[in-house]
């Protein structure tokens, strides 16, 4: 299947770009030079985020489809990174010579390091620790299929999990096991969430989280009203090491889109995905969690979250963080909740009791209750659930990354982009402004512009989403 000839052809060389490396062949690199205008970041709502000492410098440029959130085709389908087509090339260009050379066991070895390295098969290969990756995945789809109690709440089973997820990915595998080669999941972004961080000088210390958005494809290839997001903590143990990570994210900006870009962006990813990213985390992940948003295996749609159980090394059904069960839902304790914290709530920073987080958040009714005194602190609460950010408090039609087709670059909410501002409250009808891909430059701008001692002292973020 690879001979000699493929190592002649514009295919084989576009491989070579994509991968970023050169070794006596002349690289190919796609280059991109359009950058997508930063969204305006005024009056924009602060969602809990951490804010540190320095001010933002208005002079660093921050490209957020380079530094926040790549949705670009030339790395969600990457030739190589996000699929295992290439994996018998690995052996060719081992055994082969190229143009008449001896091919390089360099270029072998670091093609052996990239092929699947975004796919949801590796990924889910790397977060198993010691258990059969097939079975880790195999059991987390199942959870769907039955009745859980989580938090003391009843998450009822969506049993269509099986016959549109699990049966078919079965039958692709041939037999009773998945092959994690043929997951029916398709990158849709790469996403820096620096904004998340907790200070190092805290107990629970890190640079935020590194993200995976993939959707979830049918039997055809097609894809279906589902989205999995993979959520790891990027290690810091010192604020050096958060201004660390903010310096590379930021580095991505300079380079175009193609080979060099995909090189770069995969060395930070390997940094909080890759095998053993955490040693004292379940498993050696630093996965912090698993959250899904979907309405293709059940009646509304719903967002769950899962976490590594440190006991089995299993991912199981966890609370919904910041989501109160839907059973508080206009209730006369949600609304003195809301008004005992009033300040800590608008300013993004109360934390929802641990006793109400519920086990699944589905999105399709209103936080309210009466006896709210002010209307903005009832948006500002429901803007921190799972259901209200994705629903009815920032119009968003239940996903914030969009599913695409192959060869669609996935589109993003207005609540991200800041697009079609402004947005009406639900219950007051009083407008609300967003862009949060907007916050978030600012974030990594003042990141950048304070000094290691200065981010040490920082407040530490509450949000979660």
């Amino acid at each position: 299947m690879f001979g000699l000839g493929i190592t002649r052809n514009r295919a084989f060389r576009r491989i070579v770009a994509a991968c970023g490396v050169a070794s006596g062949l002349a690289a190919v690199a796609q280059v991109d030079g359009d950058t997508a205008a930063r969204p305006a970041a005024t009056a924009v709502v602060a969602r809990g985020a951490a804010v540190s000492p320095a001010p933002a410098n208005p002079q660093v440029r921050v490209d957020p489809r380079r530094e926040l959130l790549i949705t670009d085709l030339s790395v969600v389908e990457d030739p190589v990174r996000t699929s295992w087509a290439m994996r018998p090339l690995v052996t060719t260009l081992s055994t082969r010579r190229i143009f008449g050379r001896p091919a390089s066991t360099a270029l072998a070895t670091q093609l052996r390091s990239q092929v699947g390295a975004w796919t949801f098969g590796k990924l889910m290969m790397d977060m198993a620790g010691a258990n059969d990756p097939s079975t880790f995945t195999l059991r987390w789809l199942e959870t769907w299929e039955r009745d859980q109690t989580v938090n003391g709440f009843t998450v009822a089973a969506r049993p269509s999990i099986r016959p549109l997820v699990i049966e078919p990915w079965l039958r692709a595998s041939g037999g009773a096991r998945l092959d994690l080669e043929k997951a029916p999941f398709r990158l849709l972004a790469i996403v820096n969430r620096l904004d998340l961080r907790r200070s190092p000088s805290y107990a629970a210390g890190n640079a935020g989280e590194g993200r995976f958005v993939f959707g979830v494809l049918d039997p055809n290839g097609n894809p279906l009203p589902f989205t999995v997001i993979f959520e790891f903590e990027q290690p810091a143990r010192t604020s050096t090491d958060v201004k660390g990570w903010a310096q590379s994210w930021h580095a991505l900006g300079a380079v175009p889109f193609g080979g060099s870009f995909n090189a770069a962006l995969q060395a930070i990813t390997n940094r909080f995905a890759g095998r053993g990213a955490a040693p004292a985390k379940p498993n050696g992940s630093a996965l912090n969690q698993i959250r899904t948003n979907e309405i293709a295996i059940g009646p509304v749609w719903e967002l769950r979250e899962f976490v590594i159980d440190r006991a089995t090394g299993f991912l199981a059904t966890a609370t919904t963080k910041q989501s109160p069960d839907i059973s508080f839902n206009g209730t006369p304790d949600l609304a003195a909740f809301i008004n005992a914290n009033e300040a800590a709530v608008l300013s993004g920073r109360h934390a929802v009791p641990p006793a109400w987080l519920g086990g699944a958040d589905p999105a399709r009714f209103i936080w309210q209750a009466p006896g709210i005194r002010n209307p903005e602190a009832r948006h500002a609460l429901a803007l921190n659930t799972c259901s209200g950010c994705h629903f009815r408090e920032t119009e968003t039609p239940f996903t914030h990354v969009f599913t695409r087709g192959a060869g669609q670059e996935a589109g993003l909410s207005d609540f991200l982009t800041g697009n079609a501002m402004p947005k009406r409250d639900p219950i007051s009808n009083a407008p609300h402004t967003f862009g949060d891909l907007g916050r978030r430059a600012d974030d990594l701008r003042r990141v950048l512009a304070s000094t290691p001692t200065q981010l040490a002292v920082e407040a530490p973020a509450t949000a979660v989403h």
